[in-house]
Parts: structure tokens; C-alpha cells; sequence
């Protein structure tokens, strides 16, 4: 029997890609409140010969929601690991029953304080003109849904960018069994979830384009996502465990990932020919792939690439991360609705071209942001996973 080598458990430079996803899609809210977009143009004798005078942060500024695809491509490379470590490595089957609690302790926590909150800022802002939308507002967000219907998808009172964390619960809940017909059929249970991202992507597209923004991120859209997750987990573990690297896959890996930017770039630009939500929808599937290759390469890229992802800043807000996804868009709106900083008038000051206030208010809710999600973390979140983890244990559940 081949002797495998010996692979870490946790992939650094994940945390460092999910830190830069993370902080692109906390701009994105920020910029939809503030209105201030980043430019950088520079002239270069050489650079321009190869048509770079510029770098594009307004571009990954203005459509940084598609860093949520990245998101879920991370959540399906992260929760398949260990499976794949069974089926690569001959590692013991992960117990589902552990699975599902470990997602439990991690999600629930903070996720039902959020609700809990929202709920009472709704309440006392009299958000809620309606009983019956609001029983169901609030019904579908504790049971992970309101993602499935398009108006508690559209207009909810509570907190808009939960629905992400809905679809990756979905996807939690699947992810044992999915695993399971990966390791029988890895070939057709990739093709089967291809196929239910293509289908669910274009019969949107195709027949519900009069509501497409409410359905553009259904949860079936993403189930690509999960195939190509679970490719780049057995991928990179043959070839980690077989000792396939060397100073020249590593250069090949890095150049790779930084082509898979290059094109991520040039197809954001077609993103100004549509509504976005349409862009979503029509190019989801060459985002997918192009976000799988830069993943892959990154995990097999040169040290000093991986040191760059890996680096303690990125660790710190992935450790963050969770808190810091949830409350952002909130922060940025209460800050605006209470006026903080103080404006005058009933236009906001981003719509007059105030460009002190879009300064002032954006240093505002950074800080007010990265204070709250530490505190949250540090304070919360972290504390209450630690004596569920002890309650799990002192039971028998292996949760580690």
C-alpha cells in the first residue's frame, strides 16, 4: 500500500481568502450607503502596453456582492474536508450526528442573537405594517427559509444579508449525504448538482425575469458550488498526501491563480451591461469555475503566496469573520437612519455630494463595525461555543 504523507487539517490560506471575500463584501454595503467609490488610475510606459493604467477597485467595489459566491465556494471546501480526508487519507467517516452539531454551535449562537435584536429594532421603528408578513418575517428567519420566498427575500425587516448564511444551512443539512453519494458516484453526483445549478440559474433567468433580483440567489443556484468544492478537496489532498509538489507546480499554481484574477476582472466588466442580479444569474457559472481555480491555485501556490493568505491579519478577521458578515450592512444603515454622523434635511448627504459626511459616516461605521464584531466574537460567540463544546463532550459527542 502506498505510504501517504501527512496533510494539516487546517488550511491556512483559506482563512486569508475568506478575510479578502469578507472585507470586499463589507465595502460593497459601505459603498451602497456612501456612495464613495474608489478610483486608481495610474500611468505606466510600461503597463500600458499590456492595457493596465488602472487598478479596478471600483469595479470590485460596485459589484463586491459576488464575493458571496466566493463565500459558499469556501463553506463547501471547508465542511467537505473531512470527508474527503476519509475517502483520500482512509481518516474514520466524520459522524453525522457530530457534523451537524459542530454547524449547530458555530451558526445558531450569534445567528438567533441577531434575529433577536432585529426583531426589536423593527418592532420599536413600528417597521411592520402588516401582522401576517411579520409572524411569517420572523417564522422563516428561525427556521432558515425566508430565503425561499421572495418577499420575505426582498423585503424583510430583519436583516438582509442573512440570507446567505440560510443558504449555507441548507447546504449544511445536505452535506452528509451528499458526501456519502460522492464517495459511491463522485463523477455523477458532481454532474447532478452542475446540472441543478445550470437548470435553477436559467429557469430563472428565462422565466421568472419580470421578479429575477427576488430569485437570483435561490438556494439552488449554488449547488455547483458544491460540486467543485469537493473536487478541489480530494484534488488537493492527492496531491499533498502523493508528495506531488515541487518548485514548479508551485510557480504553475501561482501563475494560474493570478490568470483566474485577470479573468475575474475582464468578465466584472460586463457586469455594467446588466442589473446585476441578471449578471449573477447569466455568469454564474464561469464564476464558479473561475473562483475554484483561484482557490485550488492558491492552496498549492509558492510559500510566499501562501504566507501572504496565511498572514495574522487574515486570521484575525476570519476569526471575526461570522460577526463581522452579520452586523456590517446593519451598522451602515442604523448609523445613516439615526443620523450618525449628524445630517440635516431629508436627503442623505451621500445623494447631495456631501463628501465630508461620506468620509466622516464611513470611518463611522467601520470602526463602530470591527468593535461590535470583535466584541461580539470575543465576548459571544466564542465564549458560548466553548461551553457548548464542554456540555457536548461532558454527553460523549466528539464535536472536535
Amino acid at each position: 500500500m502506498e505510504e501517504r504523507a501527512e496533510v494539516e487539517k487546517h488550511i491556512d490560506v483559506l482563512d486569508g481568502i475568506r478575510a479578502i471575500a469578507i472585507l470586499f463584501i463589507v465595502w460593497f454595503h459601505f459603498w451602497e450607503q456612501t456612495w464613495l467609490t474608489p478610483y486608481m488610475d495610474f500611468n505606466s510606459e510600461i503597463t500600458k502596453y499590456i492595457g493596465i493604467t488602472e487598478i479596478p477597485l471600483h469595479m470590485l467595489v460596485r459589484f463586491g456582492a459576488v464575493f458571496v459566491d466566493l463565500l459558499i465556494l469556501l463553506s463547501a471546501v471547508c465542511n467537505f474536508y473531512p470527508y474527503a480526508r476519509a475517502i483520500v487519507l482512509g481518516e474514520p467517516w466524520p459522524d453525522t450526528r457530530s457534523f451537524y452539531r459542530k454547524r449547530a454551535i458555530r451558526i445558531l449562537p450569534s445567528y438567533y442573537l441577531c434575529i433577536l435584536v432585529m426583531v426589536g429594532f423593527a418592532l420599536l421603528q413600528d417597521k411592520y405594517t402588516n401582522i401576517g408578513f411579520m409572524i411569517k418575517d420572523i417564522v422563516t428567519h428561525l427556521t432558515f427559509t425566508s430565503v425561499l420566498f421572495s418577499d420575505t427575500y426582498l423585503n424583510t425587516s430583519l436583516n438582509g444579508v442573512l440570507w446567505t448564511v440560510q443558504v449555507e444551512v441548507i447546504y449544511y443539512l445536505c452535506i452528509p449525504w451528499l458526501a456519502k453519494a460522492f464517495r459511491k458516484a463522485p463523477w455523477a453526483t458532481c454532474l447532478f448538482l452542475w446540472l441543478c445549478g445550470i437548470v435553477s440559474s436559467n429557469f430563472i433567468y428565462y422565466q421568472r425575469a419580470d421578479n429575477i433580483r427576488a430569485w437570483s440567489n435561490y438556494f439552488l443556484n449554488y449547488a455547483g458550488f458544491y460540486a467543485c468544492g469537493m473536487l478541489i478537496d480530494i484534488c488537493y489532498l492527492q496531491i499533498r498526501s502523493r508528495r506531488a509538489e515541487n518548485k514548479y507546480t508551485q510557480i504553475f499554481a501561482t501563475l494560474l491563480g493570478a490568470g483566474s484574477v485577470g479573468m475575474f476582472v475582464r468578465l466584472l466588466e460586463k457586469f455594467y451591461e446588466q442589473d446585476i442580479a441578471s449578471m449573477q444569474l447569466t455568469t454564474r457559472m464561469q464564476l464558479m469555475l473561475i473562483f475554484s481555480v483561484f482557490v485550488m491555485s492558491v492552496m498549492l501556490a509558492g510559500k510566499w503566496v501562501r504566507r501572504f493568505f496565511g498572514n495574522r491579519l487574515f486570521k484575525f478577521v476570519s476569526v471575526i469573520s461570522y460577526n463581522l458578515y452579520i452586523w456590517h450592512q446593519v451598522v451602515a444603515i442604523k448609523c445613516k437612519e439615526f443620523r450618525i454622523p449628524y445630517w440635516q434635511g431629508d436627503t442623505p448627504p451621500n445623494m447631495t455630494g456631501d463628501s465630508v459626511w461620506q468620509r466622516q459616516y464611513q470611518a463611522v461605521i467601520l470602526i463602530v463595525t470591527v468593535i461590535l464584531s470583535v466584541a461580539l466574537t470575543y465576548g459571544f460567540e466564542l465564549p458560548i461555543s466553548r461551553c457548548l463544546n464542554r456540555k457536548s463532550s461532558a454527553k460523549g459527542g466528539d464535536i472536535h
